[in-house]
């Protein structure tokens, strides 16, 4: 394999590996010397539809948890994400949590997990959530650990969240058992 190029984000970088003549791989080394595939969400900036509004639905006002709306006021979506550039998201680590949970939505009564049934990326997700290395699972992880945070800082968030979300998206409940009433340890 040859090193194609790298992009540095912070402590990250990203490394592009040609796997083959036509097919790159890209692989994720942080500071934590950990190395991760994140080809399930480099689709995100390719597809954006999580960012764009299509003609004729109304806009989308993101959830804010308490401290995003100090740091944001708002972020709404009209047509295309103020946020949104050619690659995905400019925002980085400081995009709202209700952006990072997305695909999913969580719903606080019941303690489930639901999906966008309109995201392109939930049949691959729902098949890596099995495999404890994937990027699905990582990603899952960082959400139910977001969340117990939330649930003792911010529980109002969750709700409106869930709420807008119960809305503005056609949900599916998640093949997952609901999340747990403590973290576990």
């Amino acid at each position: 394999m040859a090193l194609a190029g790298h992009i540095r984000y912070g402590n990250d970088m990203t490394i592009c590996v040609m796997a083959s003549e036509t097919v790159p791989l890209r692989l994720h080394l942080s500071s934590h010397a950990c190395l991760r595939s994140t080809v399930l969400f480099d689709h995100c900036a390719e597809c954006q539809r999580c960012c764009t509004i299509d003609d004729g639905h109304p806009p989308l006002e993101v959830s804010l948890t308490r401290s995003e709306q100090k740091k944001l006021g708002s972020v709404c979506i009209e047509k295309n994400c103020q946020y949104l550039g050619d690659q995905g998201c400019t925002m980085g680590n400081d995009k709202p949590f209700a952006c990072s949970l997305y695909p999913l939505s969580f719903d606080p009564v019941r303690r489930q997990f639901l999906y966008d049934t309109d995201c392109p990326l939930m049949p691959t997700y729902v098949k890596q959530l099995k495999q404890p290395d994937s990027d699905a699972q990582a990603h899952f992880s960082m959400v139910q650990r977001a969340i117990f945070k939330l649930e003792k800082k911010d529980p109002a968030f969750l709700q409106q969240n869930f709420s807008i979300d119960v809305d503005y998206f056609d949900l599916k409940k998640l093949p997952h058992p609901p999340l747990p009433k403590e973290s576990p340890k």
